[in-house]
């Protein structure tokens, strides 16, 4: 069995190449090597949902088809959401409320807006061969960027989504309609979750680990940080590193400053009593 352009490959049985469902963009017999891409914001065999678009990545020919042989990597059918496939006036059209036809609308002229973006670099191409020749893109991408005052990452997150959905440019449509409403803001009067070790030794107050005012805007600023690069915990401690690690100084200059005080009343009082 050998891997077709366009298929969507999953992981099988045993130990998988791919962690998750993938298309093929690319296959090249002659240098040996095939371009595939993951398919944004599905889930692996653990539920874990992906974040990011990420970009096409090349991997050696022959080991994925021996990998599809074994049945550790399988074949897959992928449907796309609905709204793919539909005209725009079909899209708009089937919402329930006009309130949501109007949320349609902005959302089809954000599509379009994107698509503006990344067709220039395109120029009709097609999938396998943007696949081939990544270092030209690349460049490419970045002189568009420019040109529109853009972040490249933001231009290689569209381009992303729309090679991995083979090339279909209702895949820019903004998913807004799945994002919740605007959160309500809660005063925080006890510490969440389970207690430290030096809570439970009596050593600390459970008090001092309640989120302040300002708080909850430090770590959203450190939300922003997280990345392709950089994980979630990784972002909380650059976070904390910045916000919060004065206080361990304080506390230690505290502590000190303590310890001296301490010891120069012991002397004093034996220097009286001797």
């Amino acid at each position: 069995m050998t891997l077709r352009e366009n298929s969507i490959i999953k992981p099988g049985i045993g130990q998988s190449p791919i962690k998750r469902p993938h298309r093929v963009l690319l296959v090249d017999h002659e240098t040996g090597v095939a371009s595939i891409i993951e398919l944004a914001g599905l889930k692996n065999d653990a539920g874990k949902r992906s974040k990011y678009a990420r970009g096409p990545k090349f991997v050696d020919l022959a080991g994925l088809e021996v990998a599809l042989n074994e049945k550790r990597i399988a074949e897959a059918v992928y449907q796309g959401p609905d709204h793919w496939s539909m005209l725009d006036q079909e899209y708009v059209e089937s919402a329930a409320s006009k309130y949501e036809q109007e949320k349609r609308r902005r959302r089809t002229a954000q599509r379009d807006a994107n698509w503006s973006l990344i067709a220039p670099m395109l120029k009709g191409a097609l999938a396998r061969d943007i696949a081939r020749n990544p270092m030209a893109l690349r460049s490419s991408l970045v002189k568009r960027a420019k040109e529109c005052k853009r972040n490249p990452t933001t231009l290689y997150r569209l381009l992303n989504l729309y090679l991995a959905s083979g090339g279909v440019k209702n895949s820019l449509i903004p998913e807004t309609h799945l994002r919740g409403g605007p959160g309500v803001s809660k005063i925080q009067t006890r510490k969440l979750g389970r207690k430290s070790r030096l809570e439970k030794s009596g050593k600390t107050e459970g008090s001092s680990y309640v989120l302040q005012e300002g708080d909850t805007e430090k770590l959203a600023i450190g939300y922003c940080l997280i990345s392709k690069k950089t994980n979630e915990a990784d972002a909380y401690r650059l976070t904390c590193g910045v916000y919060w690690a004065t206080l361990r100084k304080k506390t230690a200059q505290q502590n000190s400053s303590h310890s001296i005080g301490g010891r120069h009343r012991h002397s004093s009082g034996t220097g009286a009593g001797s």
